[in-house]
């Protein structure tokens, strides 16, 4: 891990220490117990996890030409640093101890306004314990990370059978819009939400590579509906998928555009009346992953057929 100049100053954190005393304590590398070496065995472990509020993400999510915010890290792009941060869990995230001394000082004062005193109820994720003590490679189960890997898996897999890939953003692409989702730093965050909603429209509506389906008339020659039609030309019955994605479109169409308030048939689709937005999107997410799961299903189908016409 490449670090920023050696600080001078170190900040404070509230962290569990020996006996479950919660205590404020400092992220000095000289002042902590390495666990390798357990050279200050009464002082608190190097490794142990301090909690925030969400919401500290917002800063690195809403400055993608500065940051990288992806599953088990913040990325500093200027810097070259990689934060180890525990995103799997829906309502804080963690980081150990001894990495935020990698920040400077200023940025170890952000972390610390949102810092949140651990208790019994608040744990790190298995994803990050595995990651962090056992050293194992993991897969996050955090929907937003799940949807990325399944995005990435699926766009190599369609291009592969198919010859092209359905959709125009590559995830080999840093810039690729698929690294801006992510979980709502806040249950009821509408704003955040809608953010979501253009990102999710831009990945598997907008970006459909439209060129190699077939052309409709006019009134309907439209990006789902040619894509409806190009899967029926492979006899595959794609309208589950189709009517999702379309209700996504919408969404980003009566509320995301600012046009005016969800329609009641949208509303209800989405069960907004009994759902927080956090869950809605949560529950999206992993509607998309059944859908990449179900395509690559379709893209073996197609690639099937094409080899027996030939």
């Amino acid at each position: 891990m490449e670090l920023f100049e050696q600080n001078n100053r170190y900040a404070s954190f509230w962290i569990k220490a020996a006996e479950h005393k919660i205590i404020e304590y400092t992220c000095d590398p000289g002042k902590l117990n390495n666990i390798c070496v357990n050279d200050k065995p009464n002082l608190p472990l190097d490794i142990t996890p301090v909690l925030f509020k969400r919401e500290v993400l917002s800063k690195y999510q809403n400055s993608p030409h500065k940051y990288s915010v992806s599953d088990g890290h913040v990325h500093f792009l200027q810097d070259g640093i990689y934060l180890r941060v525990d995103t799997d869990i829906p309502d804080y995230v963690a980081v150990l101890l001894v990495d935020l001394s990698f920040l400077d000082y200023e940025e170890q004062l952000y972390w610390r306004s949102f810092n949140i005193k651990p208790n019994e109820n608040i744990k790190i994720s298995n994803a990050a314990y595995n990651r962090w003590y056992e050293g194992k490679f993991v897969h996050s189960s955090a929907p937003d990370a799940v949807l990325v890997e399944k995005y990435t898996q699926f766009y190599k897999h369609w291009n592969e059978q198919i010859g092209w890939p359905l959709f125009k953003e590559n995830p080999d692409n840093e810039n690729c819009v698929l690294y801006s989702l992510h979980l709502l730093t806040e249950e009821k965050n509408e704003k955040e939400f809608y953010e979501q909603i253009l990102v999710v429209t831009k990945l598997f509506i907008d970006s459909l590579n439209v060129e190699y389906f077939p052309k409709l008339e006019e009134k309907e020659n439209k990006s789902l509906n040619r894509f409806d039609a190009y899967l029926k030309q492979y006899n595959v019955n794609g309208s589950e998928t189709i009517g999702f994605l379309r209700n996504i479109q919408r969404l980003r169409s009566t509320k995301a555009a600012h046009l005016g308030k969800v329609e009641k048939k949208v509303s209800k689709y989405f069960n907004f009346e009994e759902s927080s937005y956090g869950f809605i999107l949560g529950s999206i997410y992993a509607t998309l992953v059944q859908i990449l799961d179900d395509l690559i299903y379709v893209a073996n189908h197609i690639a099937g057929q094409n080899k027996y016409c030939h």
